[in-house]
């Protein structure tokens, strides 16, 4: 342990000190920790499983249908459309390679997401919080994030799985419905015992996990709750959340250390191909804005992959795609760097 906070402090001092982001110290200490410490398959599952279904809560509580009703309209379709072309595109390649449909959708679910934490994180050091593009960029990461939410449902859950997005609408409706009765209870608990009340939301989320067999009982629960006590949940878990993140981040660069011997010139340049049709299809977010720089600035800030990539590279049974997974979730990290250099 004291070798893993020694290597975590002396990267991200190092990493604030050249003003990089301390998200890439995350990764390169995994690396490095990794030639020294060997951690338990069970422990990788088990911390990746608690932190996947603690960041789904996180993004359902931050659900709120009043924050995107006024973009609806101009943003669903295409997001909807991106959504499917990612999920066409990124089967159909990933089913000629592995000839399984689940590795190929887990595949898919690789490569569509751009990560909610780390752009809005590099939004907020970048000083873009009040850009033109920003509301169009928000808008598509919550949209992305409830399409993955369903997805990963459909691709984790053993009940019928068309009932994960009848749970998701239901929640919706019941937070629409008795949002004023749910923030009494909620305040009621809050007010009783807030340390009591967070180890019942943690209870909750594994509760709702269980009965689902499915991160997305957290998501789940999260729009329950949403738009109910956004100040205390800010305060009391912001810095769970942050812990989590790392934690995401270090372990991915922990399991690189068996992914770098394997990577050859044919999974790099196919990483690449698929690295850059990726960044080509999120354009279609932003085909109502007329400036062209404006557009590539915005492509450029949602190339970074992260939670969700990371989660369902662990996902992968196919050790090819695997690789070209880890390859592509590498490439995309390095688009942090690119998103350091725009400053609105």
């Amino acid at each position: 342990m004291e070798l893993i906070i020694s290597i975590l402090f002396i990267l991200s001092f190092i990493f604030y000190i050249l003003r990089l982001p301390l998200l890439l110290s995350y990764l390169i200490a995994g690396l490095i920790v990794s030639y020294f410490i060997h951690f338990e398959e069970y422990f990788i599952h088990f911390v990746n499983n608690l932190a996947i279904s603690i960041l789904l809560f996180f993004i359902g509580f931050e659900f709120s249908f009043n924050k995107i009703h006024k973009h609806i309209n101009s943003s669903f379709l295409n997001t909807f459309i991106t959504f499917l072309l990612f999920l066409f595109i990124g089967t159909i390649f990933a089913f000629f390679i592995s000839k399984d449909l689940k590795s190929s959708l887990i595949f898919a679910l690789v490569i569509y997401p751009s990560s909610s934490l780390i752009v809005i994180k590099m939004l907020q050091i970048t000083n873009r919080l009040a850009s033109i593009e920003t509301p169009f960029i928000i808008i598509a990461l919550i949209l992305e994030d409830l399409f993955i939410a369903i997805l990963l449902g459909l691709i984790k859950g053993s009940y019928f799985p068309i009932l994960n997005v009848f749970f998701v609408i239901l929640a919706i409706f019941i937070n629409f419905k008795f949002k004023v009765k749910i923030r009494k209870f909620v305040s009621f608990l809050t007010n009783l015992d807030r340390e009591l009340f967070l180890i019942t939301i943690f209870f909750a989320i594994i509760i709702a996990d269980t009965i689902l067999k499915s991160p997305i009982g957290a998501f789940i629960l999260g729009i329950l709750i949403s738009d109910t006590y956004e100040n205390f949940f800010e305060k009391q878990l912001s810095m769970i959340r942050e812990i989590i993140f790392m934690a995401f981040f270090f372990l991915f660069g922990y399991g690189l250390k068996s992914i770098l011997p394997l990577i050859n010139f044919q999974y790099f340049f196919i990483a690449i191909f698929i690295f850059f049709i990726a960044i080509l299809l999120k354009a279609i977010y932003f085909i109502q804005i007329q400036s062209f720089k404006i557009i590539s600035r915005s492509i450029i800030t949602l190339i970074p992959r992260g939670e969700f990539s990371i989660f369902a590279i662990y996902m992968l049974q196919n050790e090819e795609l695997k690789i070209i997974a880890s390859i592509f979730v590498i490439l995309s990290i390095g688009g942090i760097l690119l998103m350091v250099c725009i400053k609105g």
